[in-house]
């Protein structure tokens, strides 16, 4: 049965994986190159660099095009597979998100005025939604047999320790809580936010303990216990 699958993959199937996976990778270069315009657009950049705002442009159409072939083919796929089973899977969720990233960030550039564009929501998105396409590629290198192997096994590691990251996250939660409670009348004084990012450093090792009172100290034993060990 091996023997077979490998012929089968090596006379069909390869030459169609490569060829959608070079696609792929033309579709996330325009994109990146798209993303890189967009922010040196939405900045002040010295004269000889101007020309680098021109690629928007230049990369929108095609983008948009092959944006719009990856619209089509996820949505013969969602009719053929139906709504309901098409949305099980994480990947066709991904796709849709990735889609949809890409023609809000393409069609806000083109409707936004330069000097009405927000650059801080505008970047924070395509920086999203270039993790989209990383992520996407990583999934698509599952077709190579040496590196196919690793990502499989990264995937099934990640999915394995729900139950540890759940436990990771009611533990972060909960001492950042305390943290937020024990410091509130203190000269360190520090919002809810910033003391659950303390408690996620924590986790890697990552703190710092300067000017703790005694009830600080017994939180932070107690802290290290759960989280680090």
């Amino acid at each position: 049965l091996q023997s077979m699958l490998t012929y089968k993959w090596d006379q069909y199937a390869k030459k169609e994986f490569l060829a959608e996976f070079l696609i792929f990778s033309i579709y996330m270069l325009l994109f990146i190159v798209f993303s890189i315009a967009i922010a040196f657009k939405t900045k002040s950049i010295e004269d000889e660099w101007k020309w680098i705002e021109d690629f928007t442009w230049v990369v929108i159409g095609p983008l948009i095009l092959m944006n719009s072939i990856y619209a089509f083919q996820e949505f013969k796929q969602m009719i053929a597979e139906d709504i309901k089973h098409y949305f099980e899977s994480i990947w066709n969720v991904l796709d849709v998100l990735l889609i949809l990233g890409t023609y809000f960030s393409c069609f806000f550039n083109i409707m936004v005025e330069e000097d009405e564009m927000d650059n801080n929501y505008l970047l924070s998105f395509l920086a999203f939604n270039t993790l989209l396409f990383w992520i996407r590629l990583l999934s698509l290198t599952r077709g190579f047999r040496s590196i196919g192997t690793m990502v499989r096994m990264i995937l099934e590691m990640i999915y394995d320790i729900r139950a540890f990251l759940v436990i990771l996250l009611i533990a972060v939660m909960g001492f950042g809580h305390t943290f937020y409670l024990a410091q509130k009348d203190t000269d360190r004084d520090e919002d809810l936010t910033l003391q659950l990012t303390n408690l996620y450093k924590l986790a890697f090792t990552a703190f710092d303990t300067t000017d703790y009172q005694a009830v600080e100290w017994i939180f932070f034993f107690l802290a290290t216990f759960f989280i680090i060990i």
